[in-house]
């Protein structure tokens, strides 16, 4: 439960918590008050006040550190294949390529093919399979502007947590490192 007490909001959700704590499942509180349901947590996490994004991210960096990923939900279900360029910061589009194309379509990088393939989002398809499509590593693309570096959008992603070891999530949250490993 992340800043969120429903023994307070929504006690069918809380009693249903305790059930499932019963059968086993563990409870993990993350709140700057130990109330509620943080009284029977497994792991309280008293976050300082403003700095949950941090945290996000610190525990977020020790999933992909770890492998703690589904990395097939990650290509197939997120913005997490799609290329970001270098020069701009900006979503490769499939009309910036070299060969032209749509406006209004992504570019992925299939890694099987070594080439780029578009994303319609209006249909949520890619333009080959999602099985090769990369979701790190940098790609070299040939645009309308000249050759472009590249990264998945999950790449940046996972470069930005990597920026909050549990070190640093200590002295912004002021979570223990041993409480963030636990």
């Amino acid at each position: 439960l992340w800043g969120y007490n429903p023994s307070s909001t929504r006690l069918t959700h809380a009693t249903a918590t305790i059930a499932a704590q019963k059968r086993g499942a563990r409870l993990i509180v993350i709140d700057p008050r130990q109330v509620g349901l943080a009284n029977k947590a497994d792991v309280w996490l008293r976050v300082r006040p403003g700095s949950d994004g941090a945290l996000a991210l610190g525990l977020a960096n020790l999933m992909i550190a770890r492998g703690w990923y589904d990395r097939d939900f990650i290509r197939d279900w997120t913005n997490g294949p799609l290329l970001v360029r270098g020069d701009t910061g900006r979503l490769l589009r499939a009309d910036d390529l070299a060969t032209g194309g749509d406006a209004g379509s992504y570019v992925a990088w299939d890694a099987s093919a070594g080439r780029p393939v578009g994303f319609d989002p209006r249909l949520g398809r890619y333009g080959a399979a999602t099985s090769h499509l990369a979701i790190d590593g940098e790609q070299t693309v040939a645009t309308k502007d000249g050759s472009v570096l590249c990264r998945p959008v999950f790449d940046h992603f996972a470069a930005l947590c990597r920026q909050y070891p549990p070190s640093r999530v200590e002295a912004v949250c002021w979570v223990p490192q041993t409480k963030l490993e636990e």
